[in-house]
């Protein structure tokens, strides 16, 4: 069964490979060619009982991009990595062109699609070139030898770590750069919604809308920012509104404290007249 799908899908690949405008319409049709890996790996992980989002981590450390839209690292079926670059194509048909010239110059360490299949290693497994990147058959092949790689080590995340390389140092550090999507994926995923709140992102975006604002802030002219300000105190000048709030305070003032105050300067005032009545008093018997 496995086989008859995937002959389907390669007979499908072969007719977008022989006309341009039919890959073109298929691939609009597939959607987003970010989300072709993302469909595959859940597939596989389905399929193979493998733990859930750990291809999709795989394929991220191999193949993740930045996506200004998204705002996330997203995969990639099109890259190819040779000579310690990776590339990004934009479609399938370029990414193959980019495969065969680098054969012609006798380039053979190179990996391809959205498990970057090394294809002087594993390149025999595939029938061609078509089928090594296309995304459904590159993720099965991946998927199988990372199962076989578990049976051998009985844990995922050692696996994984072999997936790249079983030198001790670098399979260390490629099993954290999983881990760390790992868990960004099972965090997303248990989340109300299915999206996890990043707050590195929120952060982010905060300060750019921050400088946004103080750039268009810097760049108004003295009117334009002068209306602004006036607009947000209610249409009134900064002066003005001063003044009001001066008065404000004032009067709060003496609502509090003017009644003790006064009552405090009649007390003084009618000592002094007491003082006085009685001193007059005083002169008046002496005289």
């Amino acid at each position: 069964m496995r086989k008859r799908v995937l002959a389907v899908f390669l007979a499908f690949a072969g007719l977008l490979a022989g006309h341009g405008d039919a890959a073109a319409s298929s691939e609009q049709a597939l959607g987003n060619a970010s989300i072709l890996c993302d469909a595959e790996t859940a597939r596989m992980e389905n399929s193979r009982a493998i733990p859930s989002h750990l291809l999709k981590a795989i394929s991220l450390a191999e193949t993740g991009r930045w996506d200004k839209a998204e705002q996330a690292n997203i995969t990639w079926p099109w890259t190819i990595t040779a000579l310690g670059k990776g590339n990004y194509f934009p479609d399938r048909q370029s990414a193959l062109d980019f495969v065969r010239d680098l054969k012609a110059r006798g380039i053979n360490n190179i990996d391809v699609g959205c498990m970057q299949i090394n294809l002087y290693y594993h390149g025999g497994a595939f029938a061609n070139l078509e089928q090594a990147i296309d995304p459904a058959s590159n993720i099965e092949y991946a998927a199988d030898y990372l199962t076989g790689l578990y049976q051998s080590t009985r844990s995922w995340t050692q696996a994984a770590a072999y997936y790249h390389s079983t030198t001790p140092d670098r399979a260390k550090a490629y099993k954290m750069k999983v881990l760390k999507y790992w868990n960004q994926e099972r965090r997303q995923a248990a989340s109300p919604g299915g999206k996890s709140i990043d707050y590195t992102r929120m952060e982010k975006l905060n300060n750019n809308h921050k400088e946004a604002m103080e750039k268009a802030a810097a760049d108004a002219p003295g009117g334009q920012l002068a209306s602004w300000r006036q607009n947000r105190n209610g249409g009134l000048d900064m002066t003005t509104l001063a003044a009001m709030r001066r008065a404000k305070a004032k009067a709060e003032w003496q609502i509090t404290y003017g009644r003790e105050a006064g009552s405090k300067t009649d007390t003084f005032a009618e000592k002094r007249r007491m003082q006085l009545k009685k001193w007059r008093l005083s002169q008046s018997g002496a005289s």
